[in-house]
């Protein structure tokens, strides 16, 4: 899937997720419009903000499916594991999860 496809369907996600419609929709405009050396400061900005994370992966405690654990919200846990992934590859991560 294409860059601009899999963000949309991202933007799609966290508006439903309680992310501001309009700061969504502002921000692909100013993606669309960005010329190619800036796009991915845009991505990132956006990607690692609480709000974006908060709207994507929700607030609920995280699980690796056996277990809970209490002190990490899904959203933080997913948060530390996009600074581990080299950039390139944050967009996959983040489309995994389009599908669940």
């Amino acid at each position: 899937m294409n860059e601009q496809i899999l963000l949309k369907k991202i933007i799609k996600k966290i508006i439903k997720g309680g992310f501001d419609k309009d700061s969504a929709n502002d921000f692909l405009e100013v993606y669309e419009r960005a010329k190619p050396a800036h796009k991915e400061c845009y991505i990132t900005t956006l990607i690692f903000s609480h709000d974006f994370a908060k709207a994507y992966w929700g607030e609920e405690d995280y699980t690796d499916g056996k277990t809970v654990f209490a002190n990490w919200k899904a959203w933080q846990y997913h948060l530390q594991q996009m600074v581990l992934i080299p950039q390139k590859k944050r967009l996959k991560y983040l489309e995994e999860f389009l599908k669940k």
